[in-house]
């Protein structure tokens, strides 16, 4: 699955953890019982295998942010703006 296909709404997207429940509860961006991933969390996700260091690196080097998750969670941060990274990145 492409994070473009998991994160395809605001609903589905959230900050301050890699991934959490239909209430709000952190879990485990593997878990079941996710419904919003973060950035992070949704490579996790999607890319939980060998392609995982791919995605990241593509990612860093087309932003040049060392850690994504403060990317992510940067108060100024919107979905709008996730949405756009991984839509011109193709990922």
């Amino acid at each position: 699955m492409k994070i473009s296909e998991l994160l395809t709404d605001e609903t589905k997207w959230c900050k301050m953890a890699c991934a959490k429940d239909k209430d709000g509860n952190l879990v485990n961006e593997l878990s079941d019982t996710a419904v919003k991933w973060s950035l992070h969390g949704a490579i996790w996700k999607c890319h939980s295998d060998n392609n995982m260091m791919k995605v990241i690196i593509k990612i860093h080097d087309y932003m040049g942010e060392k850690y994504l998750w403060q990317w992510n969670d940067a108060p100024e941060r919107t979905f709008e703006d996730v949405r756009k990274l991984i839509e011109e990145l193709n990922i």
